[in-house]
């Protein structure tokens, strides 16, 4: 599954609560499925760069463990990259 970022999305369903704490669900399920997730992103530079930013934040949010796999090794082992 691939995560992509996007304030523009559903308030209700968005990784953090509107205070900017993260929602127990999605560390939750993150955590209970963190060989399944990677990071997604369409972003191109000299877009906006809300969406990275998002991104960078939802990473940032979570145990290093766990952002690392779902940031870059579950990529790595999915694409067979050394």
């Amino acid at each position: 599954m691939s995560i992509k970022y996007a304030h523009s999305g559903a308030k209700r369903t968005a990784p953090f609560f509107p205070g900017g704490e993260l929602r127990p669900g999605w560390l939750e399920m993150l955590g209970d499925f963190a060989d399944r997730f990677t990071i997604g992103s369409d972003q191109f530079i000299g877009d906006d760069t809300e969406r990275l930013e998002g991104t960078r934040r939802l990473v940032d949010a979570l145990p290093a463990e766990l952002a690392r796999g779902i940031a870059s090794e579950n990529a790595r082992r999915l694409y067979r990259v050394a």
